[in-house]
């Protein structure tokens, strides 16, 4: 218990009382109210101490205090000589002010007696220091009463017999025994601290013990929450079964559980019965929130789902793409490893043609229980390919010695393919240029077939023009009067008469001025045009010769035997 005397305490006690033969010198005096000056403290308590104020009253004369400090130099000093575990925070005072009107001037010592004090009335001296001013004082002795220490109040424990469960439940009578002790000093008990049986159900009752001693007060409390009734539970399957006791899908058992003090912790869990068989059974648990538990068991559960085994066959079955030329008939089988078959649809036949056809049929067993098959991919074309026209546009356009550069194929100018076609031919023919004809086969997937002759024309492989020309939408500048190198490709030697007659030849043409211009880089010495083959680069060069009375642009046109014509823009200077 914290032992302190309140700073606001206005009594004094003089702590000299033996007057000097000063007749008007002033006091010095505490708000210590015993005599002799006396103060209790509880030995190694930090909280037991005690404020002592001290002051300097003014001594009156004739009705008027007057104080005894003339100048600010004057100052009384006093040490506090305190004996061994007693402390006194500061242990020295300095005074060079009395006490004016309210206010005291007043300054503090702290008292406290450290735990190696020696019990009992202990006593102490104050020695005065005067400096100048007339003071009543003398040597005095103070006395500190000190006391052993109880700084703790009573201890109180309980002790529960009972059986716990969970979440702080019990789930049989709980005993609670009270102990209280204070080995510094004696107690009284407050209230409660009586033993006690819960024999009953409770959400929640409160039982406390109270104790007082040297030290304090203590109380203590325990909550009992005691829940000894299991939960209910019950438990149905959906769907019902038939008539005849069987259900023929999932069936799902589902537990309903309530509980009147602690609630439901947790309850089932429900079940999906998927397996088959007879006799099946499913058991719930309902626990409650104390740990107490209860089951049931939902019995003569009897499943099957399994459907019949459904076969679909097709006749006559399809050739090696697949296909049929004729009408297809499908026929469905079954078989049953439990309540057997019932019945089967009728065979279809399927004569339509197109692909990827199906035909669909079940079967019933005697339990409810059906299946399907489905006999699918089945194809069928009975008509023969039929060819469109030959390719629009004219021949087909073949480079001379190589692969077609046009469409070939016949899949793609050949309707009323229901299966498919493949599409088979003579050799082509690119050794010469000209008109040709290729006839082409079409069979189809299901073994139809049909033929078409087309004709196509072998041309030569121009690749455009080279450097130093550029191909069109370029507009190539040059001098009028030059002789430029035109280079260009066939991929290949062809031989030197390849240009139709008169070409390559030139003609006029209107200038544009939007158009992208580049210069001939190169141009080469020569008396008139002519034609030759640089086999190490694969290049045909034809030196045209210009005029130089040619102003403005003009237009080269380059036509091969092949029928094919190609063109580069010229603009000529001076």
């Amino acid at each position: 218990m914290k032992h302190k005397l309140s700073v606001s305490l206005t009594l004094a006690l003089i702590l000299a009382m033996l007057v000097t033969t000063l007749a008007l010198a002033d006091n010095v005096e505490n708000n210590v109210v015993s005599l002799p000056a006396s103060i209790t403290l509880q030995a190694g308590i930090a909280s037991s101490y005690v404020d002592v104020q001290f002051w300097i009253q003014p001594t009156s004369n004739d009705g008027d205090p007057q104080c005894n400090f003339d100048t600010s130099a004057e100052q009384l000093t006093f040490t506090i000589n305190t004996p061994s575990g007693v402390l006194a925070t500061p242990s020295s005072l300095t005074f060079n002010k009395c006490k004016e009107g309210g206010n005291n001037n007043a300054q503090t010592v702290r008292f406290a007696a450290s735990a190696l004090a020696t019990p009992g009335n202990i006593s102490f001296t104050t020695t005065f220091n005067n400096s100048g001013g007339s003071f009543n004082y003398n040597n005095a002795v103070f006395y500190v009463n000190v006391v052993p220490g109880d700084a703790t109040p009573p201890v109180i424990s309980y002790a529960l017999t009972g059986t716990m469960g969970d979440n702080s439940w019990y789930t049989t009578d709980v005993f609670v025994d009270w102990t209280v002790t204070d080995p510094e000093s004696a107690y009284t008990i407050d209230s409660g601290c009586v033993a006690t049986t819960i024999d009953y159900d409770t959400a929640g009752i409160t039982l406390g013990c109270a104790a007082t001693s040297t030290g304090g007060t203590n109380s203590q409390s325990v909550t009992i929450k005691r829940d000894a009734t299991p939960p209910s539970i019950s438990g149905s399957a959906a769907p019902a079964p038939n008539g005849a006791g069987w259900n023929n899908t999932d069936v799902t058992v589902s537990f309903s559980c309530s509980d009147g003090m602690s609630g439901v912790a947790s309850c089932g869990p429900n079940q999906t019965l998927s397996s088959e068989g007879a006799g099946q059974s499913a058991t719930g648990t309902a626990a409650d929130n104390a740990g107490n538990s209860a089951s049931t068991t939902v019995g003569g559960i009897n499943i099957d789902k399994t459907a019949p085994t459904v076969n679909a066959s097709v006749s006559p079955v399809a050739n090696a793409n697949g296909w049929n030329n004729t009408n297809v008939t499908v026929t469905f089988s079954s078989s049953d490893g439990l309540s057997g078959i019932a019945s089967c649809d009728a065979p279809i036949v399927l004569n339509s043609e197109g692909a990827s056809q199906s035909a669909s049929g079940s079967c019933t067993d005697l339990a409810g229980n059906s299946a399907s098959a489905t006999a699918s991919g089945i194809n069928i074309d009975k008509t023969p390919p039929t060819f469109g026209a030959c390719p629009a546009g004219g021949p087909f356009l073949l480079n001379s010695g190589l692969q077609p550069v046009g469409p070939i194929s016949v899949d793609a100018s050949i309707s009323g393919l229901n299966a498919g076609a493949s599409t088979l031919s003579g050799s082509v023919d690119t050794s010469s240029i000209g008109l040709k004809t290729i006839t082409f086969t079409a069979v189809d997937n299901a073994d139809n077939s049909s033929t078409k002759s087309c004709s196509y024309s072998v041309i030569y492989n121009w690749t455009g023009f080279f450097r130093p020309v550029d191909n069109l939408p370029i507009w190539n500048k040059v001098k009028a009067g030059s002789a430029i190198p035109v280079k260009f490709s066939l991929s290949g030697n062809q031989g030197l008469a390849i240009f139709a007659a008169g070409y390559p030849k030139s003609q006029v043409i209107a200038c544009d001025a939007t158009a992208p211009v580049d210069g001939i880089e190169e141009t080469v010495t020569a008396g008139g045009s002519s034609l030759s083959y640089d086999a190490l680069v694969d290049q045909y060069v034809y030196v045209w010769k210009t005029e130089k009375s040619w102003t403005g642009c003009r237009q080269l046109v380059v036509r091969l035997i092949d029928g094919m014509e190609y063109r580069a823009n010229f603009n000529f200077t001076k």
